[in-house]
C-alpha cells in the first residue's frame, strides 16, 4: 500500500504485520487495537492519526522521515522507553 491515501481510514483491530505504508496519507485514521508490529511507515504522513496509544507493537514501527506531531512523538516516546524499561527488569535493572 505504498503512496496510498487512507486518510480517516478506519485501520481499528487491523493486522497490519509487516505491512508497507512508505508514504501513504493517514491522517485522520483510527489506529485503536490495531497491530503495528514490524510496520514500515517511512515518510508517511502521520499527523493527527486517532488512538496510537491503543495500538500494539508501536515501538517496532519504522517512523523514519514520517510526518508526525509531538502528540504522536510523544506516544512513540512512551511506548520506547516501555519497553527500555522491560529489557531492564529483564536482565536485572531497577527499570
Amino acid at each position: 500500500m505504498k503512496n496510498s491515501n487512507l486518510e480517516n481510514s478506519d485501520l481499528r483491530q487491523a493486522d497490519l504485520y509487516l505491512s508497507s505504508l512508505i508514504g501513504t496519507i493517514l491522517t485522520g485514521a483510527d489506529f485503536s487495537g490495531a497491530s503495528l508490529q514490524f510496520t514500515n511507515m517511512q515518510a508517511a504522513d502521520v499527523k493527527g492519526i486517532k488512538n496510537l496509544g491503543l495500538a500494539r507493537f508501536v515501538e517496532t514501527t519504522n517512523f523514519q522521515f514520517a510526518q508526525l506531531t509531538e502528540k504522536e512523538k510523544s506516544v512513540i516516546r512512551r511506548e520506547l522507553w516501555a519497553q527500555q524499561g522491560k529489557k531492564r527488569r529483564l536482565f536485572g535493572g531497577s527499570g
